[in-house]
């Protein structure tokens, strides 16, 4: 799986750039940036099929960066994928935005 990885200030995005399945998010290039990065945001603009074993391992980085005093944000989550993730009501946990601008900035509030 490749990402892309990017900082702004204290905020690292992770660019997603496949269809996302448990093994495929569990990359240890993700891992990596969780170690080193309290502010996650997920850019999902190329996602365009994530299934619920994956949504599990998204709510354990979550955990893992609450329990740290971070957080994890998602951004530019397509139709599809939205409608996984207000299924399973992963959208009450986790904040989705629009663009990785307004992600980055609502770690300012």
């Amino acid at each position: 799986m490749k990402i892309s990885v990017q900082e702004i200030g204290d905020v690292s995005i992770i660019a997603l750039n496949n269809d996302f399945y448990k093994t495929k998010l569990m990359n240890p290039s993700v891992s990596s940036v969780l170690q080193r990065s309290d502010k996650l945001v997920f850019d999902m603009h190329h996602v365009k099929f994530f299934d619920s074993s994956g949504c599990g391992v998204l709510l354990t980085y979550l955990k893992t960066l609450t329990n740290s005093g971070g957080d994890l944000k998602l951004c530019r989550v397509r139709k599809s994928v939205l409608t996984l993730f207000e299924l399973l009501r992963i959208h009450r946990i986790v904040e989705i935005f629009n663009t990785q601008e307004e992600a980055v900035r609502s770690f300012a509030d």
